[in-house]
């Protein structure tokens, strides 16, 4: 994210040891978004790293910045993004891996995994008028049983253009030992409206107008590409 207190690029990531028994939450700096990038170790909480696995982060349009983790936990960052002043939201459920953050309007929208290992499930939601909560469980985000079109949320990115703003659900697809290490992603528009938040069909093939921010399906006669 692009702090906007000094302008510099933080790059947060989940970092471990080579046996993955010492995880936690690491940030790097830049002046350029491109890099080179500075590893400067743990992000600290009361003076301690914060030793969880799955994290993300969110920018609120006041520029403050956050770091979610597994479990419904929600860090605010200091005005520098290098430190944690307060956590904000505490573990709220089990599981809830893979967490991601998005805002529409004045509503919240905190996107998160059940706990399968490295497979593919049905990533879940919930809503809030608070970043603080209290938080409203609202189900899954794509049908029961299409594993959320067999994908795991990382990012929600909006592209927001002259006429419309799309919301692109931005998933991994992890398959470990079936992949070895090899991922690959699922992006696509999300259907929003109130507090419904869905993705009921994976579209094949989809474009953006990055102008107008309006995504429409793909087609080729009247067959879906």
């Amino acid at each position: 994210m692009k702090c906007p207190k000094n302008k510099e690029y933080i790059m947060f990531m989940h970092a471990d040891s080579i046996t993955y028994k010492n995880q936690f939450v690491g940030y790097a700096t830049s002046k350029k978004i491109t890099g080179p990038y500075e590893f400067k170790g743990a992000l600290l909480f009361n003076g301690k790293p914060i030793k969880k696995w799955d994290m993300g982060v969110f920018q609120d349009t006041d520029g403050s910045g956050y770091i979610l983790i597994h479990g419904g936990e929600i860090y605010k960052l200091s005005d520098d993004y290098k430190s944690v002043v307060e956590q904000v939201n505490p573990n709220m459920t089990s599981g809830f891996e893979s967490p991601t953050m998005f805002k529409k309007d004045d509503l919240y929208y905190f996107i998160g995994s059940h706990l399968t290992s490295w497979e593919r499930n049905d990533n879940y939601y919930y809503t809030s008028n608070s970043i603080k909560g209290p938080w409203t469980s609202r189900g899954l985000i794509a049908p029961e049983g299409s594993l959320t079109w067999n994908s795991q949320s990382t990012f929600v990115l909006p592209i927001i253009g002259t006429k419309e703003t799309t919301y692109l659900f931005m998933g991994d697809r992890w398959s470990f030992p079936k992949q070895a290490s090899s991922a690959t992603y699922v992006w696509q528009p999300l259907i929003i409206s109130g507090t419904s938040l869905s993705m009921p069909m994976y579209q094949e093939g989809w474009q953006i107008n990055i102008g107008t921010g309006i995504a429409t399906e793909i087609k080729r006669g009247d067959k879906i590409i």
